[in-house]
C-alpha cells in the first residue's frame, strides 16, 4: 500500500458564488476543481476554516443556503474525495483525473414519487426532450424564476425578515417570500413535512440524499415543535368533551342563551 500526498482547499469561485473543491496531488502535478450544488457570500466565508461562517445565511442568484447545507456539502465532497485516494492507496496506484469525476458523477438516487407527483409526470411526459427528461431546466437559475414567478402567481407575498449578524453589527434584510424563493426551500419543505408527518429520518435521508444525520438536526427539532403543537388537540379535545357532558342536562332556553352568548363573545374577539 502506498502513501499518497494530496490536498483539499474549499473556495468560492469569485463570478458565481458557487462553492468549489480544488484537489492536488501528485506533486501538485494533478489537479481538479469540483462544484458543489451550493452557493455561498464572500463576506459570510471563513477565510481560515475554509467553510462558511457558523450561523449565517447565503443569497446567492435567488438562491438561499444555510451555512449548515454549505458545509455539509464541503463535507460529502471530502469524503468521496478522500475514499478515491484511499482506494486506490490500496491498490498502488495513483488516481487519475478520470478516477476523481468518475466516483463522484457515478452516483444516483431513488426516490419514490408521490401520487401527485405521478399524476404531474404523466400530464408532461409528451413534452420529453430528446434525452428523455419530462422537464428541459437550462439552469439552476432559470429554475428558481421559474419557482419565484409561480410563487407570485399563488400570492405568497409575505414578509419575510432575516435577522444576521456581520461582526458585532445587528443587520436585518426584508423580501416578499416570492422574491427569494428558490428550489431548495422545495426540498427543506419536504423535510421538514416528511418528519413532521412521523416519517424516519432514515427514510427521508434516503430520498434526499443526506449523509449526515447533524444536517437533519434543525429540520427534527422543527417537527418536534410541530409534534407539540398538535398534541395541544388533545388539550382542546379535552375541553370540549367536559363542556359537552356539563350541558347535557341543560334545558333548552339555557342552550340557546348560552349560544346566543358565545357568538357574541366571539364576534367581539374574531
Amino acid at each position: 500500500m502506498i502513501q499518497i500526498k494530496f490536498s483539499m482547499r474549499p473556495y468560492i469561485k469569485g463570478s458565481t458564488g458557487q462553492v468549489g473543491i480544488k484537489v492536488r496531488w501528485n506533486q501538485s502535478k494533478s489537479e481538479v476543481s469540483f462544484f458543489t450544488n451550493v452557493w455561498a457570500e464572500p463576506d459570510k466565508w471563513d477565510s481560515d476554516l475554509l467553510r462558511a461562517k457558523k450561523g449565517t445565511t447565503h443569497y446567492v442568484r435567488g438562491m438561499k443556503f444555510t451555512y449548515l447545507e454549505i458545509n455539509e456539502a464541503i463535507a460529502e465532497y471530502r469524503q468521496e474525495i478522500e475514499s478515491v485516494f484511499d482506494k486506490c492507496a490500496l491498490k498502488n496506484t495513483v488516481p487519475t483525473i478520470d478516477d476523481m469525476f468518475a466516483k463522484k458523477t457515478g452516483e444516483h438516487l431513488t426516490i419514490p414519487l408521490a401520487e401527485e407527483a405521478r399524476r404531474i409526470l404523466e400530464k408532461y411526459k409528451d413534452e420529453a426532450t430528446p434525452d428523455g427528461l419530462v422537464f428541459d431546466i437550462q439552469s439552476s437559475q432559470k429554475l428558481n424564476d421559474a419557482v419565484k414567478d409561480a410563487a407570485k402567481a399563488a400570492g405568497l407575498d409575505r414578509i419575510i425578515t432575516e435577522v444576521y449578524y456581520i461582526g458585532t453589527e445587528r443587520r436585518e434584510d426584508s423580501n416578499k417570500f416570492c422574491d427569494i424563493i428558490s428550489n431548495h426551500d422545495a426540498r427543506r419543505t419536504f423535510v421538514s413535512c416528511s418528519l413532521a408527518m412521523g416519517i424516519p429520518p432514515e427514510t427521508v435521508m434516503k430520498c434526499t440524499g443526506h449523509k449526515s444525520y447533524n444536517t437533519m438536526k434543525p429540520y427534527i427539532e422543527t417537527a418536534t415543535e410541530t409534534a407539540a403543537l398538535e398534541m395541544e388537540k388533545w388539550n382542546k379535545n379535552q375541553y370540549r368533551s367536559k363542556i359537552i357532558n356539563l350541558l347535557d342536562d341543560v334545558d333548552e332556553a339555557f342552550l340557546k342563551s348560552l349560544l346566543a352568548d358565545i357568538q357574541q363573545k366571539l364576534v367581539k374577539t374574531g
